[in-house]
């Protein structure tokens, strides 16, 4: 009788497994048409906007003569701060959208705000992952050293950073949608971050007392750990891949226990 119950528990956990996949993979699709419903050329547009607005950046340093804080290439440098931060913000961002705006489909029984952020998130992370390579694909056309030294470096980086950057939106999702006013502390907080995660500067070069408090921020190793990928003898010195781990599943676990504790009042 106990084989039979543990054969009709792994039944039941898979079928509920095949339900999740594809209520998130229909919500995917409904995403994509809405967005792009209005031209064929959306999904390219979506793309465009984040490359133009890197090269328009690149050329602001470029007609101030910024030289590169490491290695010859400026478009280079900036690119492997710029790509990973974008791809946290703009993840981050979108699943928080996803949550404060998905009171419409949660009066489907059948879907929840989780499957919400982990449609977003994946549609979202697959669309950045092609924005930066199209960003160093261009560089590297352009005659720049944009390959990576160690792909296995900048891989590990994306993906622990997009972790980290789907437990973020979860959290602040829940707490925006509870508390209208943190929406503007978060937007203030979020923006700051440009200025304490490394993007454009070497974070070794710093003075002992600033490494040591930006330390504390888990983009910064991210940033870090990225473009190691690219250079080989980057003084990665503050480098903590277990910190950034630590952050991802920590934020992730919080993040999921406050949208199931919450999930009543999030529909409201």
């Amino acid at each position: 009788m106990a084989p039979l119950t543990a054969k009709s528990s792994i039944s039941a956990g898979s079928s509920g497994l095949r339900l999740r996949s594809s209520i998130i993979l229909g919500l995917m699709l409904h995403d994509i048409k809405v967005r792009f419903r209005i031209s064929a050329m959306g999904y390219f547009l979506v793309l465009a906007e984040p490359v133009a607005q890197f090269f328009v950046m690149f050329l602001i340093f470029h007609a101030i003569q910024r030289q590169p804080d490491f290695g010859i290439s400026l478009g280079v440098f900036l690119a492997t701060g710029i790509v990973p931060f974008f791809l946290f913000m703009h993840l981050s961002s979108r699943i928080i959208s996803a949550i404060r705006s998905g009171r419409a489909f949660n009066k489907v029984q059948t879907v929840s705000f989780l499957d919400l952020a982990v449609a977003r998130a994946v549609l979202e992370f697959l669309t950045l992952v092609i924005f930066g390579v199209a960003v160093f694909a261009l560089l590297a056309f352009f005659g720049e050293p944009a390959i990576p030294q160690n792909l296995l470096d900048v891989i590990n980086a994306v993906l622990i950073m997009a972790i980290t950057a789907f437990g973020f939106g979860l959290i602040n999702g829940v707490l925006t949608k509870l508390f209208k006013v943190y929406a503007l502390i978060y937007s203030l907080f979020s923006r700051g971050m440009l200025f304490f995660s490394g993007v454009f500067y070497v974070v070794a070069n710093l003075p002992p007392l600033a490494r040591h408090y930006l330390s504390y921020n888990p983009l910064l190793h991210g940033i870090e750990w990225f473009r190691l990928g690219f250079f080989e003898t980057y003084p990665a010195i503050d480098l903590d891949r277990g910190y950034l781990a630590a952050w991802a599943i920590g934020t992730v676990t919080l993040g999921i226990v406050m949208i199931k504790a919450c999930e009543s009042r999030l529909k409201e």
